[in-house]
């Protein structure tokens, strides 16, 4: 018997050590970056009983003491099987052989279960967001590129004259805990600039002329891909129908004014676009409104595209749109929106589904949007909207030229994830581009000039995984508690907890970088409006330049700021009505009057933003 108990034990203790070596697969990161790219985490794991760690950074992408990679069959297979996604990605793996508790595995599981890096793998554009956090929002995300050459540690993207093949390596983090995936994408060759349009294009088949309202009705219901629909010089009033019929990449359908802006829509119209591969060139709408709700130009359908076109002071009282996008990968360029008075956005983006859209706006003009007084609805571009605001777009608004657009604060007011806006510029504009709803959203290299308009300012955000990087703002005046130069917004929420899908997000786990701000009234503003502080943001390297007050307004001591690198000339850091002073990683220096570039905005070697581009009027709108 005693020979028995001691081959039962000695069996017993085989076992213990076999279960802890296949547990030890999965685990924490011990590593820690100290390097400005080190994203910070602190999420209550009130769900667990396991206790998360104060300020546990991920991995850091440019971290050269990596810790010793290890596969992990067990913990790949099963994370291989929950994550369907569009992106292609490799088996699962974890830091450090420290055993995940069974709760940090099913939330690290499920992170990377709901997180795409990119649609059909593929890179399409120069610059790419590398998402601070999951798709879920339970888990934070830092990033290392592979071959820094393709795509770098910032998602900035190096496209040749060929496909090239990439990995990039996401580290998960829940409170301590750390999973490690890694996505393989395809950067695709830089593609052209869309042309302009005109009734030479070589994609033409046939051409149909058409003068009136009646005849332009009976082209729409024949079309077919390869036509060519040119009006003639005129006025088409009242005109409202729908084509339904779809053009092909190689053919497709033309809308096209024979000379720009001549053919002249007015009264009471719409057009609505329903199929795919529609090119609407040329045309002009003024003297009335929107028959519709959705506006004068309705698409509906994928592959289509607007250029050339004037919409001015096309309002009759009514809350109407102006142009509406559903569909995928449509392209709005070389527009003029001028003169909108009344309630509806000029622009919307409408997500009938969960679906990655990539519409494309680039090198319009959008000016004279008249105040709305306050309300809501006044936005001159809307991407998305709070249904769908937990879904990605993956839109690109670039290059184009805002001026007196002071429909509301929301002036681009983006419900959506995934969207990047840069190389913008505003000039003197009561509203913000504002992040309402969605997570992972950039804002760069915009130039805001607010000329000291009331009202005015930079970016606002809610919610999580924002980056707001290399943005100038001047001018901005504003005593609100939702306006500044860059605004980081308490909320409603924990960020552990998801509100009401309409509510204010507490922003979280936000990049705010290399941004210049001078004579802002509000330079950098903590808001504190609502219950509960903004949680893990980054501010690091921005630069203010104020001959009075640097401008912070902090109004509820931030949960968790990581700050380093900030640089402020200024008599002092903080406005009157500030609560609260307890900003750190910022030196105030006594002012000096800054050197300006060529451009006219202020540069410092090493800090805030620097090699802007100002776009003029003249250089974007009609061809």
């Amino acid at each position: 018997m005693k020979k028995f108990l001691l081959s039962f034990l000695s069996m017993i203790l085989c076992l213990f050590v076999v279960t802890a070596c296949g547990n030890s697969e999965v685990g924490v990161s011990s590593t820690k970056s100290s390097t400005e790219k080190s994203r910070v985490y602190s999420f209550d794991s009130e769900s667990s009983n396991e206790k998360s760690t104060q300020n546990s950074p991920i991995q850091n992408s440019k971290n050269s003491n990596t810790a010793s990679e290890n596969s992990s069959n067990k913990n790949s297979e099963a994370s291989s099987e929950s994550s369907k996604t569009e992106s292609k990605k490799s088996n699962s793996e974890n830091e450090n052989l420290i055993p995940l508790t069974p709760q940090a595995e099913i939330v690290l599981n499920a992170s990377i279960s709901s997180t795409t890096l990119i649609t059909d793998n593929k890179v399409e554009n120069d610059l790419i967001i590398l998402p601070r956090v999951s798709g879920d929002g339970l888990s934070y995300i830092s990033w290392q590129s592979q071959n820094e050459n393709i795509i770098d540690n910032d998602g900035v993207v190096y496209q040749t004259n060929s496909n090239q093949t990439v990995d990039l390596v996401a580290y998960f983090s829940y409170g301590e805990y750390i999973k490690k995936q890694t996505y393989s994408v395809t950067v695709l060759p830089k593609k052209q600039d869309s042309a302009n349009i005109t009734e030479n294009d070589s994609r033409i088949l046939k051409k149909i002329t058409v003068s009136s309202v009646n005849e332009l009705k009976s082209a729409f219901s024949s079309a077919k891909a390869g036509d060519a629909i040119i009006l003639n010089d005129g006025n088409y009033s009242g005109f409202s129908a729908t084509l339904s019929s779809s053009g092909t990449k190689n053919n497709p359908i033309f809308i096209i004014a024979k000379n720009p802006q001549k053919a002249i829509f007015t009264g009471s119209t719409s057009l609505k676009l329903s199929g795919d591969h529609i090119i609407v060139c040329g045309l002009s709408f003024s003297d009335g409104a929107p028959k519709e709700d959705k506006g004068c130009l309705i698409f509906n359908g994928d592959y289509s595209r607007v250029t050339n076109c004037k919409i001015y002071n096309y309002c009759d009282g009514n809350a109407y749109k102006w142009l509406s996008l559903s569909g995928k990968y449509n392209e709005v360029d070389h527009n003029v929106f001028d003169g909108k008075s009344t309630e509806g956005a000029l622009l919307t983006v409408w997500r009938d589904d969960s679906s990655a859209q990539h519409h494309h706006i680039h090198h319009n003009v959008f000016k004279n949007y008249a105040s709305g007084g306050g309300d809501n609805g006044f936005e001159t571009i809307r991407i998305g909207d709070s249904k769908m605001s937990q879904s990605d777009a993956y839109c690109l608004v670039e290059n184009n030229y805002f001026e007196a657009c002071n429909g509301e604060v929301e002036m681009v007011s983006v419900k959506s994830g995934r969207n990047i806006l840069r190389n913008n510029t505003f000039v003197s504009c009561e509203g913000h581009i504002t992040f309402r709803h969605g997570k992972n959203n950039l804002a760069k290299n915009n130039v805001f000039l607010c000329n000291t308009t009331a009202n005015s300012g930079g970016v606002r955000m809610y919610d999580g995984g924002h980056i707001v990087v290399d943005n100038y703002v001047e001018g901005q005046r504003s005593s609100s508690n939702t306006r500044g130069g860059i605004v980081v917004h308490s909320g409603v929420n924990k960020v552990t907890e998801t509100p009401t899908i309409n509510a204010q997000w507490t922003a979280y786990n936000c990049l705010v970088k290399n941004n210049t701000l001078v004579d802002c009234q509000q330079s950098i503003m903590f808001c504190g409006k609502y219950e509960y502080a903004s949680k893990d943001i980054t501010v690091i390297n921005n630069l203010i330049y104020n001959s009075n007050i640097a401008g912070l307004r902090i109004n509820k001591a931030f949960d968790n700021l990581l700050s380093s690198g900030n640089i402020a000339f200024a008599k002092s850091l903080y406005t009157s009505n500030s609560t609260e002073n307890n900003m750190t990683g910022i030196t105030l220096n006594a002012y000096s009057e800054p050197s300006r570039n060529s451009n006219n905005l202020v540069e410092k070697s090493g800090v805030g933003a620097s090699g802007l581009l100002v776009i003029k009027e003249n250089q974007v709108g009609n061809y």
